[in-house]
């Protein structure tokens, strides 16, 4: 039991490295998109809240 779990684990981790290697780029905007905001209000609060309205 705890075989077959470990090489189901072991088998998941790899197709998710595949996964994110090909996806990277992907995964770099998407915590762009999420990050980037949060950083820019937390360093720059009225700078940033200002560009972010005017853009949005």
């Amino acid at each position: 039991m705890s075989k077959e779990k470990g090489m189901v684990l072991t088998t998941a981790s790899i197709a998710f490295a595949r996964f994110s290697e090909k996806n990277k780029l992907f995964v770099v905007a998407l915590l762009a998109m999420w990050f980037l905001p949060v950083i820019a209000t937390s360093t720059f609060p009225q700078r940033s809240f200002s560009v972010l309205s005017t853009t949005g």
